[in-house]
């Protein structure tokens, strides 16, 4: 008993250290037990977590058949989507070719023979170039008589058009052997609207040359061209006057119905450029708003050209829209012009090899210029990729237009582009620009060196419309030294400002359901009538 007395009084001793050390012991025997139990738990948990990503990464590898309700119901919405799309390509279209507008309808007076023979070739550019004599059996040939008569409706349409916004027709009222210099035809103060004579002359020479009013992209150099157009020259005049009498309508909407020039919001157009002729002023008239800080006078003087101020360029100068080895003019009497330096289209003396009328007429989305050969590969196809469908479904045409304009009336201006029957799609606007549409250092004409239309200075620049040389001088040679004579001089209207403005004209081609995917017949098939085969997809 004293044993056991003894060491329950050693034990009451220690007991603190006694209890801390089996506390100690406890608690790592708990930790180990709980650790283990949790680690267990860990991996189990991990393994079916791995085991269901492993179930769903074998889903995804294996061929699924789509529930044929969801495939049904996505059919219906890709039709109804396709529908929606065509129907408003039809109204666009039928906007455009209804009898009552009849923005793009061919006249009457051209005869329903006439009409039934080119008027179904739209778009021209699926048929190959030059057009055959026939085109699916039928005979698309004008005869000499029917292309006589479009010329001769075209010299009688484009002075109708000046008169409908009150301006005179200057061109075409007496023959001239030199078309670089238009008819002596004075500009009377009862017009409503001055339109630039060298501005119809330019229209002319680049749209409608066969009417006599212009030089043509001829070897022959400047010749006035009265030989009747070809079918495809026709259908790109015609083309050519819708969007012209588009523009018309736009200046007569913005005057609304001003008798004179005094109530005129527009009293004066400087130039009118559509298609190719559009792209090449616009690109021009960028690059010379930089240009134009850093030459000195001197400097313009040298540069004689016309379209990009080529050294000898002009549109009938030998280099052309460049310089010597440059785009060439339209032609040139010495002998070196046409389209490409001294050679014109081929080589000088050569067979003449003319382009595809389409090409840089229009443009891409990106607004840069469309090859013809794109354009005929797209239209030609037999399918069409989302990228270039929307060439199939409309042309887009740039225009580009320089007028002088009360400047309280600018919105008005553009209210009438954005309502014309043919809208023009405003892409940018320019007030006052300090470059001149008839280049650095020449006219619209130079037949050597700084003649032209504008001599030493374009249309303003250092002279106005005629300046000190050139066969335009009876036109101008106005304030010398300001920004020429098409705005520089004072003319009693002082809150008017020169506005250029440059956008894009859609001309909408047939509705095609092979572009948008419809079968044919399939516009007649509701959605709710869709019909949907098992389809079968691999995910990867």
């Amino acid at each position: 008993m004293d044993k056991l007395r003894d060491f329950f009084r050693a034990v009451k001793r220690i007991h603190f250290w006694l209890i801390c050390g089996l506390a100690t012991i406890l608690s790592l025997a708990f930790w180990f037990l709980s650790v283990n139990d949790l680690t267990k738990k860990t991996q189990t948990e991990k393994a079916k977590i791995e085991g269901l990503f492993s179930q769903v990464d074998g889903v995804n590898r294996k061929p699924l058949v789509a529930n044929t309700k969801v495939a049904a119901e996505m059919d219906k919405v890709i039709l109804q989507r396709q529908q929606e799309i065509k129907s408003a390509w039809e109204e666009k279209y039928n906007q455009q070719n209804s009898p009552e507008i009849g923005i793009l309808t061919w006249p009457d007076e051209l005869g329903k023979r006439f009409v039934d023979k080119i008027g179904w070739l739209r778009p021209i550019e699926k048929y190959d170039f030059p057009l055959p004599e026939k085109i699916d059996d039928r005979n698309v040939e004008l005869r000499l008589n029917e292309r006589e008569d479009y010329r001769d409706y075209i010299k009688a349409e484009l002075p109708r058009l000046a008169a409908s916004i009150g301006a005179p027709w200057q061109l075409g009222r007496q023959r001239t052997t030199d078309p670089g210099r238009p008819a002596p035809t004075t500009v009377t103060n009862q017009s409503v609207v001055e339109w630039s004579p060298q501005n119809q002359q330019e229209i002319l020479a680049t749209h409608f040359p066969w009417t006599g009013g212009g030089a043509t992209n001829s070897p022959r150099g400047n010749v006035v061209e009265t030989e009747p157009p070809d079918t495809m020259q026709i259908i790109y005049a015609q083309e050519d006057l819708w969007i012209l009498r588009a523009l018309m309508k736009v200046v007569a909407d913005t005057n609304d119905g001003a008798k004179t020039r005094f109530n005129a919001a527009v009293k004066k157009i400087d130039s009118i450029s559509i298609g190719q002729s559009a792209i090449i002023n616009w690109e021009k008239a960028k690059r010379l708003s930089e240009v134009l800080t850093k030459a000195d006078e001197e400097d313009r003087k040298t540069k004689g050209g016309g379209f990009g101020a080529g050294r000898e360029g002009g549109y009938g100068a030998d280099g052309g829209y460049g310089a010597d080895g440059g785009r060439g003019g339209y032609s040139n009497p010495d002998g070196g012009g046409g389209y490409g330096a001294d050679g014109g289209y081929g080589a000088e003396g050569g067979e003449l090899a003319l382009p595809h009328p389409a090409e840089g007429r229009y443009v891409d989305s990106n607004y840069a210029p469309l090859s013809a050969e794109k354009l005929k590969e797209v239209m030609q196809a037999e399918t069409t990729s989302p990228e270039d469908a929307y060439i199939r479904v409309a042309k887009r045409v740039p225009v580009r237009m320089r007028v002088s304009i009360d400047q309280k009336k600018l919105p008005q201006l553009l209210i009438a582009c954005a309502n014309s029957e043919l809208t023009v799609e405003v892409r940018e606007v320019r007030l006052n620009p300090t470059d001149t549409p008839g280049g650095i250092g020449g006219g619209f004409g130079s037949r050597r060196g700084s003649s032209g239309y504008g001599a030493d200075g374009g249309y303003g620049a250092e002279g106005g419309y005629g300046a000190d040389a050139g066969p335009g001088r009876e036109f101008g040679g106005r304030n010398r030294g300001g920004l020429g004579g098409l705005t520089a001089e004072s003319n009693g209207f002082p809150f008017d400002v020169t506005a250029e403005i440059y956008g894009i004209v859609y001309i909408y081609n047939p509705v095609d359901n092979q572009t948008l995917g419809i079968e044919e017949g399939g516009d007649e098939v509701s959605a709710d009538e869709v019909t949907t085969k098992p389809r079968t997809t691999t995910n990867s």
